[in-house]
């Protein structure tokens, strides 16, 4: 992770001090369908936020994962058990320094329970 400006007080606007390319990705999951944000090979993702968000008419959980081919990494911070019907408010988690994520790991969003969605954001940036 290389700065462009590691001295903040030179910055002028509002613009990354990194040399990367911003990721700001939203993905919408079912029971039937978990979705997932792929590194882009020969990249390293730098995560600075995720955030999860979970509708449900019945008993669900959804998660936020980090998995390299097969194995799960790291959860983030939630695995969300919802006993009654309705939505949960948005959860955040915010990560600095920012965890680095090797190329062609995966974030993936799951959710069980029938008639669930749920939806997951993360941000940072891939150099």
């Amino acid at each position: 992770m290389k700065f462009r400006e590691p001295n903040m007080t030179k910055w002028r606007g509002v613009r990354p001090g990194h040399n990367g390319i911003q990721i700001a990705w939203r993905g919408d999951a079912t029971a039937a369908l978990p979705v997932a944000y792929t590194v882009t090979p020969l990249k390293t993702l730098y995560l600075v936020e995720t955030e999860i968000e979970i509708t449900t008419a019945v008993v669900s959980n959804a998660l936020l994962r980090w998995r390299t081919g097969a194995v799960t990494v790291r959860f983030f911070g939630y695995n969300f058990l919802m006993t009654a019907a309705g939505v949960m408010s948005p959860y955040q988690c915010t990560f600095w320094p920012p965890l680095e994520i090797p190329s062609d790991d995966t974030i993936q969003l799951v959710v069980a329970g029938a008639g669930s969605t749920a939806s997951a954001e993360i941000h940072g940036w891939e150099e």
